[in-house]
């Protein structure tokens, strides 16, 4: 019926994260000696332009895109590996780009987005999802919430403060899975003392 995780919330009952996808980019060029400028293509300098039109489409159109518990998705080139010697143009060039899904969104938009960006660069680039994980909502008035909540009342007297994250949690997987899922505080106050204790 639902799944509370005891994950560390910083003592607020979460009830949205992010989620995020790794995804791959991997630019194809010409090898040439360095010399031969007329016969070489540089993987490398492709992906730059791509680069930089993924930081734009970051600061642009993602950090606009915001969820009112978690903020804005995001967008940053995380690893880049290319080219075989100094005097060689680069015939290949990979890079791995972390983005931070908000809820509502999917590893497969989110590649659209970074194909058609690409696309929009006038460069074109193989794409992958390397590792993905789902954004978490849990309704509110979900039953696993409204224990969770009336459990923290009860105990500690005063209600726990109710927010999401711009990270992600466990609780999604089981939120994936089907399953309503929340973060409850994993580090409250102590209880009061009965007076007649």
């Amino acid at each position: 019926d639902g799944c509370i995780l005891t994950e560390a919330s910083e003592g607020r009952l979460i009830t949205a994260t992010k989620g995020f996808a790794w995804i791959e980019a991997r630019t194809e060029g010409r090898a040439a000696h360095g010399s031969r400028w007329d016969l070489g293509v540089s993987a490398i300098a492709r992906m730059g332009r791509i680069v930089a039109a993924l930081d734009d489409l970051d600061r642009r159109t993602l950090r606009q895109r915001t969820h009112p518990l978690v903020g804005p998705a995001s967008l940053h080139c995380a690893k880049i590996d290319g080219g075989v010697g100094l005097s060689t143009y680069a015939p290949a060039c990979t890079l791995v780009v972390e983005r931070r899904t908000l809820p509502g969104e999917t590893p497969e938009s989110a590649l659209e987005e970074i194909r058609s960006t690409i696309a929009g660069a006038g460069e074109e680039a193989n794409l992958s999802i390397v590792f993905a994980r789902p954004p978490l909502t849990c309704d509110p008035k979900a039953k696993v919430a409204r224990a969770a909540r009336e459990a923290i009342q009860a105990v500690h007297g005063e209600p726990a403060e109710e927010a999401g994250v711009p990270y992600w949690m466990d609780a999604a997987v089981f939120g994936q899975a089907g399953t309503p899922g929340a973060q409850p505080p994993s580090r409250l106050p102590e209880p009061p003392v009965p007076a007649d204790v």
